[in-house]
């Protein structure tokens, strides 16, 4: 196992290579075999999840680095850390990546980009690895910014739709807003340690107590929400969901939005950051009420988490209500890490990384599907690329209905992680998960969060049984819900297996019958990183939880947590059921959600949040642009303008100094020495007798002149 440590660096290097492959040669391969590229991308990933595995079962902590480059005096190392944090992060990259890339050849077989997309699809892959296996923050940014440039090619991979063209410029704009601030919070801690390095950076602010790395921490929290998708940089990723279905699939469940939570998890020595007598140290103090990064952290992800999910309700499109879907669990997951320390939050980004990739390939199924279902209804092709406006949305939920029997496989497995999602009672990861984190917001008194999380766990069990109604059961609404048809093998296979972890994974998290603490908090409590702040307050809790909580299989939070999880799971799916399936709608006038009247509208334009910021942030730079035009066209370009004519006055005026005077005294001064030759060159005859004369006649001239001067 010592060999797949040393060669660790590996694992993000061979998706690498299958990008320089398929995106040099990938065209002229294609021509030959359109499997070849695929291909290609699909063994580079199973090596990397090889090696991820290799790496996991060695059971031991590696890190090695070498010099990058020097900057000043200092010396920047590039590294990798194998670690209990980032084993888990390659093994969900990796393991997911490789199903979605597998389901790509199916979905994505028709298109004329297709070895293009799988070459996207590898840099994208490359670029997380780098990132949850960089042992210092420079090499975790230069990840973080690698995913942020793939995920804008493949939102925009359909670029021919302008709804596409947008929505990766959106997402590119929004996510750099966040960027900028963990750009500020890296460099303000390089600043004060002189070291990017993990290790470096949480001794030195452990022994320290120095406030400004609190300040540092919120300015990472800055862009782990912006890539999070956390309000209010939230906005980004449900018009992200113009891509193509795998690409929604790989972002919303391995790579990009999970990179968030995980560089929280992976600085929470900073954000639990205490003083020399274990108080947290607070970022902001207003009386006696203090505000520490673990609390914005808690809020921002309780308030997201409830937010996302009303809005989830109202909407029609079945990838929009995953969106949403996402938004919100994600803010279950800062929740997590703000009340119960980095396993809490990772735990349940593992088990929504299977249900979510599950859901979201399930979703791709069906509208692959629908739009098969259109070409057989009206005779020609239909892809999700380029729809026809003559022809039903397939994506809207409302003109979907009756699938069940049409596409069994798909049903059954989008039924297992609609299980996970929503929470179902002891037979699903998702409720394992969830209830951790009700259970660790009950033990810490956190009243608020627990309101925010049983609420949106009711809200989620809602439209997640609400949109499997709408899909699955009832009668067909269209011809091309008449006409679907079960996806391939190569589709299907994916979301099997995908059911089984989705069904499974939160058994890790259980408390074992001799009373030991779940294996999966266990794991991740024991990373060597995170316990170099284990004396902070908020870590030190959390991490001594995990261990006080061995004596007893079920504590009296954990029963009081799980009641309520169980309870808003079942409000949530009955009160779906009332709506949608005892009497399944027959067109989209009948949905009981418009009968909510205001509120629906409310909901279903997402709480106004885009014309909110239309009309005052993008208002206001939009002002600020005119501005801005206006003082570089009349100040910097008049003052450019005036230098320009000044300079053109001064050049005629030295032209005509240069010309008439400086060039005239020159000129006449050779006039008159021409002028003079040849006046003097007239006497040079050669004749004696001219020159005697010329000399006698000037001796008479010389006699007058004296006899006058003299009388």
């Amino acid at each position: 196992m010592d060999f797949f440590l040393q060669t660790a660096w590996l694992v993000p290097v061979f998706p690498f290579v299958a990008f320089v492959i398929n995106v040099f040669f990938g065209a002229e391969l294609q021509k030959r075999n359109r499997l070849i590229p695929a291909l290609i991308s699909i063994f580079t990933m199973g090596a990397s999840f090889v090696w991820s595995v290799a790496c996991f079962m060695s059971g031991k902590e590696f890190a090695r680095s070498t010099t990058w480059f020097y900057l000043g005096s200092y010396e920047v190392k590039m590294g990798y850390v194998i670690d209990p944090l980032s084993v888990t992060m390659m093994l969900i990259v990796t393991f997911i990546g490789g199903l979605i890339f597998i389901y790509s050849v199916g979905y994505m077989w028709n298109d004329p980009r297709f070895s293009r997309f799988f070459s996207y699809l590898s840099l994208f892959a490359c670029a997380m690895l780098w990132l949850v296996m960089a042992d210092n923050y420079a090499l975790l940014y230069l990840g973080w910014e690698g995913v942020g440039l793939c995920s804008y090619l493949l939102i925009g991979f359909w670029f021919e739709k302008p709804s596409a063209m947008r929505a990766a410029k959106k997402a590119f704009l929004i996510t750099r807003t966040g960027d900028c601030g963990l750009a500020i919070g890296v460099f303000l801690l390089f600043a004060l340690v002189g070291s990017f390095s993990y290790e470096d950076i949480f001794r030195a602010a452990t022994e320290t107590h120095r406030g400004l790395f609190v300040v540092a921490a919120f300015f990472l929290f800055c862009g782990a929400i912006g890539k999070s998708a956390q309000f209010p940089l939230h906005t980004w990723l449900p018009d992200a969901m113009e891509g193509p279905t795998p690409v929604s699939a790989l972002i919303h469940a391995a790579t990009m939005v999970a990179a968030g939570v995980y560089l929280v998890a992976r600085s929470f020595p900073l954000f639990s950051l205490a003083d020399s007598r274990g108080h947290p140290i607070a970022l902001l103090q207003f009386g006696g009420w203090e505000i520490t990064p673990l609390m914005v952290v808690t809020y921002v992800g309780g308030f997201t988490a409830f937010m996302a999910g009303t809005i989830g309700i109202a909407q029609n499109d079945i990838k929009r209500v995953l969106a949403y879907s996402t938004i919100s669990q994600l803010g279950f997951m800062f929740m997590g890490l703000g009340v119960g320390g980095p396993a809490v939050g990772m735990f349940h980004l593992m088990t929504h990384a299977f249900f979510k990739a599950l859901l979201f390939l399930g979703s791709g199924s069906v509208i692959h599907a629908m739009e098969h279902g259109m070409h057989a209804a009206h005779g020609h092709g239909h892809d999700e690329a380029h729809a026809h406006a003559d022809h039903p949305d397939p994506q809207d939920m409302m003109n979907m209905g009756g699938l069940r029997k049409k596409m069994p496989t798909t049903q059954f497995t989008y039924f297992v992680g609609a299980l996970a999602l929503a929470g179902a009672p002891f037979i699903a990861s998702g409720f394992w998960s969830k209830d951790e984190i009700l259970h660790y917001a009950l033990e810490k008194d956190k009243f608020v969060f627990i309101a925010f999380g049983i609420l949106t766990a009711a809200i989620t069990a809602f439209y997640t049984s609400r949109q499997m109604y709408l899909v699955f059961e009832g009668t067909p609404r269209t011809d091309a819900a008449a006409h679907a048809h079960e996806s391939p093998k190569v589709m299907t296979v994916p979301l099997v297996i995908l059911a089984v972890f989705a069904f499974a994974a939160g058994f890790i998290g259980l408390p074992f019958f001799n009373g030991k603490w779940n294996y999966f908090h266990h794991y991740v409590s024991e990373t060597a990183l995170l316990n170099l702040g284990a004396h902070g307050a908020a870590h030190g809790a959390a991490h001594g939880d995990a261990h006080a909580a061995a004596g007893a299989f079920m504590t009296t939070p954990m029963v009081v947590a799980m009641v309520c999880s169980i309870l808003a799971a079942a409000v949530g799916w009955t009160t779906a059921r009332g709506c949608y399936r005892v009497r399944p709608l027959l067109n989209p006038q009948e949905d009981p959600i418009l009968k909510l009247g205001a509120l629906e509208r409310f909901l279903r334009n997402k709480w106004w949040f885009d014309e909110l910021y239309q009309a005052t942030v993008i208002r206001l730079l939009f002002l600020f642009n005119e501005v801005f035009a206006a003082f570089d066209q009349k100040l910097i370009d008049g003052a450019v303008n005036a230098v320009g004519i000044i300079t053109v006055v001064v050049s005629k005026i030295w032209q005509f100094f240069d010309m008439f005077i400086v060039d005239g005294l020159v000129n006449l001064v050779g006039w008159v020495t021409k002028t003079w030759g040849e006046a003097v060159r007239r006497v040079q005859t050669g004749l004696a007798q001219n020159y005697m004369l010329i000399i006698i006649s000037s001796a008479a001239v010389l006699l007058v002149v004296r006899l006058l001067w003299k009388g």
